[in-house]
């Protein structure tokens, strides 16, 4: 019988460099298998290139990285990539035009951009489209095409695709950035469904805003020039001090029915 993995990430003193100068440094953070986890920071904390190292696309000059129990290096990473969805604007596929929502889900299925030719979809399977599809509350939209829905949609119908696809580790990197309120509330909600399903992915969540986060959020890592301010549980971890020193200025943190929300008191404030 094969063991499950307890941690499904494992960063151990990462170190990545670019142009001489550490974008992450000595960066130590596991996820456990099952759980909900957040990365916050400003811009230019190093969150992205977390994600890149997490997901192999990005090679540390000091540590070691394991993911899903596979120590890279050690390990054909391609395979390991396939356990593993990404969701986030900057990383919208190119979706044939000709596509639906439906048929832009049913891939993933199949881990292609397209349903590849001759491949039929069991009943079986058109069954799962469909219920994830109302997960994602996208019913209506499912014949439309998906170069004409916006932004938000997109993200709900590429967040029902990883759900297909049976992702064991889901990274997502800053999947409402640029939406307005309500399509931002839609793809949190979203999340909130899927996470509350049977056995969901290991979720990362990267985001500037503790308002963006789903409740479901166990751990967090903070993280500010590319160094790691504080880790550890939601509770935890997000305090006013804490945020104060992440972001550089005085903020205060509040929490209300497992909501985190945040207000700057003094922009010019200095930690």
């Amino acid at each position: 019988m094969t063991r499950k993995n307890k941690d499904a990430v494992i960063l151990e003193h990462v170190t990545i460099q670019r142009n001489g100068r550490d974008i992450l440094h000595d960066i130590s953070w596991n996820v456990e298998t099952g759980t909900s986890c957040a990365v916050i920071g400003p811009n230019g904390a190093g969150k992205s290139t977390l994600i890149a190292v997490i997901s192999g696309y990005l090679w540390p000059r000091e540590g070691h990285v394991t993911v899903l129990g596979n120590r890279y290096g050690r390990v054909d990473i391609s395979r390991v990539r396939k356990r593993i969805g990404i969701v986030a604007p900057s990383r919208i596929p190119s979706i044939p035009p000709w596509m639906t929502v439906r048929e832009v889900v049913a891939s993933g299925f199949f881990g292609t951009i397209v349903i590849p030719p001759r491949e039929g979809i069991s009943p079986s399977r058109k069954r799962r489209i469909e219920e994830k599809i109302s997960v994602v509350g996208m019913d209506e939209m499912a014949n439309k095409r998906f170069l004409e829905i916006s932004t938000g949609e997109k993200m709900r119908a590429l967040l029902c695709r990883a759900m297909i696809a049976e992702h064991e580790l889901l990274l997502l990197d800053e999947p409402t950035a640029g939406l307005d309120l309500s399509a931002r509330v839609a793809v949190i909600k979203s999340l909130e469904k899927t996470l509350r399903e049977k056995n969901p992915p290991t979720l990362v969540i990267v985001s500037h805003h503790l308002e963006e986060l789903p409740k479901c959020i166990r751990d967090v890592l903070l993280l500010r020039e590319g160094r790691m301010i504080s880790g550890g549980t939601a509770k935890e971890v997000l305090t006013s001090e804490n945020l104060s020193r992440t972001y550089g200025c005085r903020v205060a943190v509040h929490c209300e029915q497992e909501r985190y929300y945040t207000r700057v008191k003094n922009e010019e404030w200095e930690i």
